[in-house]
Formats: structure tokens, sequence, C-alpha cells
């Protein structure tokens, strides 16, 4: 019993950060002067229930997009990078949600395509040609900025009935499942709608609600910022 306890603590704590760089290259005309709109965290968190159902949870989404926003301003402003606020109070308005949505869609394209090995598209001839189109026009006009910083994060997190679960299989010698934090940023050229960095650099094992949390994964997202 022990050591099926022991097991099912190491499976639900124990992470792994996906480091997939990319070959993009900034324009040549890009430089520590070029301003860059920070736009409110997209995040979403979820409890996991003991049927394996997630279910949207919006005090702690709350609560992980106030830290996350919070540290990715700090860890951009900690650089000396020249950034714009979107202000609103972290409010995406209605004419640039589409934006945002298109992000985690294409985000997601990304994660499968280009960080997947064995799931590259045949079409792009291993070239990078991934963007957010002529639609991020709407918010250079409204922040005067070159590039927008896009974070994406989805976080899980196991309810008591889905541990006590997790631990009743372990001990039955199948592997459990628990909640897991999925997170990519990207930074968009708004001149052209093209991707022209991004990182899935995201600790799995990372509690959101948490402000140390939330710091780390700011950290490791935004570890290789080139701007």
């Amino acid at each position: 019993m022990k050591q099926a306890l022991a097991l099912v603590s190491l499976l639900l704590v124990v992470g792994c950060v996906q480091h997939v760089q990319p070959t993009v290259q900034l324009p040549d005309d890009a430089s520590v002067e070029s301003k860059i709109l920070i736009m409110p965290t997209d995040v979403e968190l979820y409890e996991l229930t003991a049927a394996g159902l997630l279910e949207p949870k919006a005090d702690w989404t709350q609560t992980a997009k106030q830290h996350i926003d919070t540290a990715v301003r700090n860890t951009i402003e900690l650089r000396g990078e020249r950034y714009v606020d979107y202000g609103n109070d972290g409010v995406i308005a209605l004419e640039h949600s589409q934006v945002v949505k298109l992000h985690a869609a294409v985000g997601r394209a990304l994660r499968l395509h280009v960080g997947t090995p064995g799931f590259e598209l045949p079409s792009k001839n291993g070239t990078f040609d991934w963007g957010l189109g002529p639609e991020v026009a709407a918010l250079r006009e409204s922040h005067d900025a070159d590039y927008a910083l896009f974070v994406h994060v989805r976080d899980s997190y196991s309810s008591a009935g889905r541990v006590a679960l997790n631990i009743a299989i372990a001990i039955l010698g199948v592997a459990p499942q628990g909640g897991q934090a999925v997170g990519f940023a990207s930074l968009v050229d708004l001149r052209t709608g093209e991707i022209v960095w991004y990182s899935f650099n995201m600790p799995v094992n990372a509690d959101l609600r948490e402000v140390a949390s939330a710091n780390a994964a700011s950290d490791s997202l935004l570890k290789e910022f080139p701007l």
C-alpha cells in the first residue's frame, strides 16, 4: 500500500517542460525600441472530476489570470523591453476577441504540427509559415504597437474524488491521470500578422493559483524572449 501511495504522489507532482524552440527570425528592423503590446493572458482553469470530466472553475481562473498577467508584465519589465499595456483591466474588447481565439487555435496547431515529432505538415515543406493574418491590424491601430505578445494557458487540477480514484487504480497497477498545465506564448508582428517567435516551455505541474508558481511559469515561457 505504501509503495502504491508513493507512486501516486510521484506521478501527481512530477512534471516536465517541453523545450521546443523556433527556427524563425525577427525582421531585420526589429530592435529594442520596438513597441510590444502585452495582451491579457488567455487563461482557463478546470477541476478534473472522478469521472474524468473537466469542469470550469471561474474563481480559480480569475485568480490565475491575475497572477499570470502580473508575472508576464514583471518578466518583460525586468528585461527592459519597451512595452504597451493593453489596459481595460485585462478584459479583451469585443473587436479583439476573435484575434485571441484565433491565436489559441493557431497555437494548438503549432504544438501538434511543430512541437510534436512525426506530425509535421508536408504542405509546409519544412518552412515556418504561421500567423494570425490581417485581423491583427485592429491591435496595431488601437495600441500603436509593432508586436503583440500573446500567452495562452489551460490548467486542470484533480478533485478529491479523482485523487482517491487515482490511488485505487494505482494499486491495481494502472497509471493514474491527474490534471496538468499546458501553455504557449507567441510574439506576433502586427504589420504582417506573422508569428515571429513562440515558446511551449510550460511546466506541466505548475499550480497557477499560487503566485510563486505563476511567476515560475512566466519565467519559463519567456525564458528566450527575443526582444
